[in-house]
């Protein structure tokens, strides 16, 4: 099996001819954790969008660069060719649990529907009891015969978990599954994440605003500003020594680095949108270590010695003192 699970290069897409990602890049080994950080609106679930083949099909596609999953193309796939793909290859936990399930069929029938689809060969009930259990949720029995409004929101998350390993995919796009639950609602669904990966193998790309979330689980991180990645690397090295000013300055942010009686660190201005990307660095109108060609030359996502990669015109320079990131 290539050891290289997922990558992609340079990826490039537009909707309705506006370019909305532009030189995403980023790899995820087999049996790997990579966390996806980012403001909102920075590209991350439109990237996840073009890993599932699902961008809007009357006026989204892909212009530039490639996407590999385990050695094999999955640019220009027709729709035959991303039925294989999508459910059996690559599981997707959308966001809006509630949403995303139907409101008027039970969950048992849900399963059960996603089971005969993806794995016909297999007792749908049983897979989808077997499913149920995989993600720890309790009497799964009365679970089956529930409808969705009738479950908790971390219930709900959970079901859409099932939902996504219904086709045993080797790889899991997890899209914000813990927002908006509870501390220990959240914690239970990050050890479903860690007890899947080791009985199961699979990979998972994880996209969250959560950097805790990302420092406990991921063994790499890809951070994304302005519908492109800005830094990659292993997560302790960047979460501990962040090389993008736009990281550290979401690191800075983090509650958890201010005292009790401090004042939350903020970024200035407003996160960069499609059709309104500076010409320079797209982070440069809200950097404090921007200089004039900052503003004027795009940067190129560069890799160091180390593994680690990065798209900044300098810093951090010796000279120059790094935000705050503790």
């Amino acid at each position: 099996m290539n050891t290289e699970l997922l990558r992609i290069n340079g990826l490039g897409v537009e909707i309705a001819g506006l370019p909305v990602l532009s030189e995403v890049s980023l790899s995820l080994p087999t049996n790997g954790v990579l966390g996806l950080v980012g403001e909102t609106g920075s590209g991350k679930s439109l990237t996840c969008r073009a890993l599932m083949g699902l961008l809007p099909r009357i006026n989204g596609k892909v212009v530039a660069g490639s996407i590999t999953f385990d050695g094999v193309s999955l640019t220009d796939l027709d729709e035959p060719g991303w039925a294989r793909v999508r459910g059996r290859e690559i599981g997707f936990v959308p966001q809006a649990s509630l949403n995303a399930l139907d409101p008027v069929m039970t969950v048992g029938a849900q399963l059960r529907e996603a089971v005969s689809h993806l794995d016909p060969d297999v007792d749908a009930k049983a897979r989808s009891l077997e499913l149920l259990d995989l993600v720890r949720l309790p009497q799964v029995r009365e679970v089956l015969r529930r409808y969705p409004h009738e479950l908790s929101g971390g219930m709900r998350q959970r079901v859409m978990i099932a939902l996504a390993l219904a086709g045993r995919p080797r790889l899991l796009l997890a899209d914000e599954p813990t927002t908006a639950l509870d501390v220990t609602v959240q914690k239970a669904i990050l050890e479903v994440f860690a007890d899947l990966r080791t009985s199961t193998g699979m990979g998972l790309l994880l996209v969250t605003h959560d950097l805790g979330v990302v420092a406990d689980v991921a063994d790499t991180v890809a951070v994304m500003y302005g519908g492109t990645v800005v830094e990659f690397g292993r997560a302790a090295d960047v979460m501990s020594t962040p090389s993008h000013p736009y990281t550290a300055a979401l690191l800075g942010a983090r509650p958890a680095t201010r005292g009790r009686n401090e004042r939350l660190t903020t970024i200035p201005g407003v996160p960069a949108v499609p059709g309104q990307w500076p010409a320079g660095c797209r982070f440069s109108p809200r950097c404090a270590f921007a200089r004039d060609e900052c503003h004027h030359v795009q940067p190129t996502m560069l890799q160091a010695a180390d593994g680690r990669s990065r798209a900044c015109h300098g810093w951090p320079d010796p000279s120059e003192e790094a935000p705050a990131h503790v």
